[in-house]
């Protein structure tokens, strides 16, 4: 795809994917734009304007790309968030997630893209109870050692600061981001509470936080046309309590007692009874993670449209009957 108007050109890995589609719907407003690259072992969910499309494995070698030189930006979003039911099947998808992220890097490194963008994870922070809230991103990360999603997030951050280390002309944007929800209800947030029954620890209620998925995908297009390199919290407005959740999600609660419930959900976790998470999915609803996020408004002066209540009530009213 050669850039003629001079003006930026964006990859986009995980471009088929929930985040990936709303990323493109943003970007084919941006004018000018010298175009799009998107990469993803699936097709596209639509046509969009001014893409050129790759179907591949990032697990493997990148190749055959046109242009690459011309790539401004790379948004990297693949990421396989399922959680292992075995540890070898936990280890394959780690793995997967990784030799990707390494892929992708020795990729732009070959092509010295100049600005790297990567979607982590609130998770990396660990739920704990002596958290700080809101939480920065000097705070320690501290994930739950039981949570592979999260722990594979903190491998690649620290992939990601050795090499912006040793290729500093290249910016290196990390999005530490909280839960994602919306109207199009296709997320891993979704996947997690579309359970006719869930739980809820009798001795809690407490403060959640989301990010509306329209946000999130204005926040990546703000970023990757004008990046800035660093480690940025990105989540919406306020909060909602988890009892007030349940309530819009139309959702009945198992009240259970917190000694109860981590041995209960392992069993069923293991017998294959419940496929929603392991025991650690228990620690987000008893010390959920609320973000500071006045680094990413003051950097880029970035203003959220909606609220954590907003994007919930979103979600309702486009998928619940």
């Amino acid at each position: 795809m050669p850039n003629n108007f001079e003006a930026p050109v964006v990859a986009i890995t995980g471009a088929s994917g929930y985040i990936g589609s709303l990323l493109l719907d943003e970007l084919q407003q941006v004018n000018p734009l010298g175009g799009i690259i998107g990469l993803d072992i699936n097709p596209l969910r639509k046509p969009i304007h001014n893409i050129v499309s790759y179907r591949m494995d990032l697990s493997q070698v990148i190749k055959n790309i046109s242009h690459p030189g011309n790539i401004t930006s790379l948004v990297h979003l693949a990421f396989n968030m399922q959680e292992g039911r075995t540890s070898e099947e936990s280890r394959i998808i780690h793995d997967n997630n990784i030799r990707s992220l390494q892929n992708i890097l020795r990729f732009c490194k070959e092509h010295s893209i100049k600005n790297f963008i990567y979607l982590s994870s609130h998770t990396v922070y660990g739920a704990l109870a002596n958290n700080p809230v809101p939480i920065g991103e000097d705070a320690e990360r501290r994930a739950n050692p039981n949570f592979q999603y999260a722990q594979s997030k903190i491998l690649a951050e620290k992939l990601l600061e050795q090499f912006a280390k040793q290729n500093e002309d290249t910016n290196v944007t990390i999005l530490r981001c909280s839960m994602v929800i919306g109207p199009s209800g296709d997320s891993f947030t979704t996947e997690s509470f579309d359970k006719t029954i869930l739980f809820r620890l009798l001795e809690y209620n407490p403060p959640l936080q989301f990010i509306h998925e329209t946000d999130l995908a204005k926040v990546l297009g703000a970023v990757a046309l004008n990046p800035k390199p660093g480690i940025y919290n990105v989540a919406g407005n306020h909060t909602i309590n988890y009892k007030l959740f349940l309530r819009l999600m139309e959702k009945r609660a198992l009240l259970i007692p917190t000694r109860i419930a981590y041995p209960l959900i392992q069993l069923m976790w293991k017998l294959g009874i419940q496929k929603g998470s392991s025991k650690s999915g228990l620690d987000l609803i008893r010390y959920p993670i609320i973000l500071d996020t006045s680094k990413l408004r003051a950097s880029f002066d970035i203003k959220m449209k909606y609220s954590s209540m907003d994007a919930v009530t979103a979600y309702v009213r486009s998928n619940l009957p």
